[in-house]
């Protein structure tokens, strides 16, 4: 194992969208999941203090490749590109990259 995904139906609709008034994580108390940027967050965070603790004893360490991009809202595009080793997909780059 080298890496780890974060595989996610894009094609439904994310609610709420992540934006300024989407309650921060320890105050999450909707029905509804919370925004792929939270995910992808948590992924990214644990996987850094792992790899911390795994090369100081000189074990090898493992990269984020979400599939994200593919549809859905830019945002998965977005954090997948500021918090991940490289983007499975990231079809949508087409589509916004000249905007």
């Amino acid at each position: 194992v080298i890496g780890f995904d974060s595989v996610d139906d894009e094609s439904k609709p994310e609610n709420p969208l992540f934006d300024k008034d989407v309650h921060v994580p320890h105050q999450w108390s909707d029905e509804e999941n919370p925004p792929y940027a939270y995910y992808l967050y948590y992924m990214y965070a644990n996987l850094t203090v792992l790899n911390h603790f795994r090369r100081e004893r000189g074990l090898n360490t493992f990269v984020l490749r979400p599939h994200c991009g593919e549809a859905g809202p830019v945002q998965h595009l977005v954090c997948g590109f500021m918090m991940a080793e490289n983007i499975s997909h990231g079809l949508l780059l087409r589509k916004v990259g000249g905007k």
